[in-house]
């Protein structure tokens, strides 16, 4: 488990804290606030490849962060076709 409780919703504030403690610890932050940007697909094939194992990693991260019972869910942005988690935006879904 990467923080020690589940976003829930009502504990959005100190989750996202934790939750960016944790990833600045593993130094993947910069794959949540966007300074670390993918390599060219074509032109940096084993680079991108490994950025895109990594990136995917983090995104399993933060949906096994959440409370499967909350209808809340961390936002996942699409840019250029690629994935990526915001943590300063939150989507509420009803249930």
């Amino acid at each position: 488990m990467l923080v020690p409780t589940k976003l829930n919703g009502v504990n959005y504030p100190s989750w996202t804290k934790s939750m960016i403690h944790a990833l600045t610890a593993k130094n993947k932050i910069g794959f949540v606030n966007g300074s670390i940007q993918p390599p060219s697909e074509i032109g940096q094939p084993t680079n991108y490849a490994l950025w895109n194992q990594c990136n995917n990693m983090i995104l399993s991260w933060g949906y096994s962060c959440q409370d499967g019972s909350s209808s809340v869910g961390i936002y996942i942005s699409k840019t250029n076709s690629h994935k990526r988690m915001h943590l300063q935006s939150i989507e509420f879904r009803n249930p």
